[in-house]
């Protein structure tokens, strides 16, 4: 048999890094045989479904609270009848109220990421079904995680007491399961972040934009002819970062990432088995010919079958990371523009404000300040209406 094939017989999943792991016995981590076990005892598979569900409990606080400010929400759509076309996929309805969000000066932010965070909730959601299917073999009782998680722990104590005592381990099925951890880890935390993000941008107030609101209003009230030239430009400012905001909703559309997510989980645990419970009984076959026999040459072609096997998971597993990767660039960008948007949004609404209700007569410019302050709340703290 040549030295390719053989390699190949022997394969396993290389992983590109390796966390500490505090509790496993330093002979075991140190133990270059143990290699993959480390690396999936690393992350619990209870614990990262835990994560996926705790993770889907405050994106929903989230989005309740989005939609507590949105009741009476300006615009061609209401919230009431936008989630009736979403739920009936009237795709005509849905985009007039997210592209009049999106797009329009006088539109609200939270209705714009509003749409993000229920489709957010989808992505949550696979996480957790991936989860499941990778790691406990289909669905499980959610409200037994602790139970599930003694049951792991048994589990990893048991094959680190074999490979302590010189054991042999399936490497093979253990790298596989830490590669897939990784992958889910990597997206769930990533979709965290993109939480604590929208939280930071939603709650932003005018204060906190501005640093001094009361300077603000009052250079601005000793400026009067000067509101609507800063309100023409401040609308430029407004079409630049809405186009550029479009840019990236679009590019987010025509990708779907949730499809893609969804056809990578089914195929990596469809070819995951395929190697494991197909290719490996062969292998063993193959490694029990007789040096001298014909069939070898048979051997050699099954073995090319081998490696395209090996290398579709590899790849699979590569395009997970990539999607990860791309997911957290666009929702980079989305958070980018959402705190550009907040800010020339925010601008628009004092100068808009003052022009409406400023009295520019009132001789105690000071006091006229701290009225107009009180009346249009500039002075609070953020939350998610702001």
């Amino acid at each position: 048999m040549k030295a390719a094939e053989r390699t190949t017989l022997e394969y396993r999943p290389v992983l590109g890094h390796r966390p500490a792991v505090s509790y496993l016995a330093k002979s075991l981590s140190e133990d270059p045989k143990a290699t993959e076990l480390v690396d999936c005892m690393s992350i619990k598979a209870t614990d990262l479904l835990g994560t996926c569900l705790d993770t889907k409990t405050a994106a929903e606080k989230i989005v309740s609270g989005l939609e507590a400010c949105l009741n009476d929400v300006a615009g061609p759509v209401s919230l009431k009848d936008y989630l009736l076309a979403r739920e009936s996929g009237n795709r005509e309805v849905t985009d007039q109220f997210e592209d009049y969000h999106r797009n329009d000066i006088g539109g609200s932010l939270q209705a714009e990421v509003y749409p993000v965070l229920l489709d957010l909730l989808g992505d949550i959601d696979e996480c957790a079904s991936h989860a499941q299917n990778a790691f406990f073999g289909g669905p499980v009782d959610t409200s037994k995680l602790e139970q599930l998680g003694e049951e792991e722990g048994k589990r990893y104590d048991k094959l680190a007491g074999q490979a302590a005592a010189g054991g042999e381990l399936d490497k093979l099925s253990l790298s596989y399961e830490a590669k897939l951890k990784y992958q889910l880890k990597d997206k769930i935390e990533g979709i965290q972040g993109f939480l604590t993000q929208i939280v930071n941008v939603m709650t932003t107030a005018p204060k906190d934009t501005l640093k001094d609101v009361r300077n603000v209003v009052t250079d601005l009230a000793r400026a009067p002819g000067e509101l609507g030239n800063i309100k023409t430009l401040n609308s430029v400012n407004w079409r630049r970062e809405a186009t550029l905001g479009q840019k990236t909703h679009n590019r987010a559309k025509n990708f779907d990432s949730s499809g893609m997510a969804k056809m990578l989980n089914v195929s990596v645990l469809r070819l995951k088995e395929t190697r494991l419970e197909k290719v490996r009984p062969l292998v063993n076959w193959i490694k029990g010919l007789d040096p001298k026999s014909p069939t070898n040459i048979l051997a050699g072609q099954i073995v090319s079958g081998m490696e395209d096997v090996d290398e579709a998971v590899d790849s699979t597993v590569l395009d997970m990371a990539k999607l990860n990767k791309s997911d957290a660039q666009t929702r980079e960008d989305l958070v980018t523009s959402l705190k550009k948007k907040k800010t020339v949004r925010q601008i628009h609404q004092i100068v808009d404000g003052m022009q409406k209700y400023f009295n520019f007569e009132n001789a105690d410019l000071n006091k006229e300040v701290e009225r107009f302050i009180a009346n249009t709340g500039l002075d609070k703290d953020g939350d998610l209406c702001s």
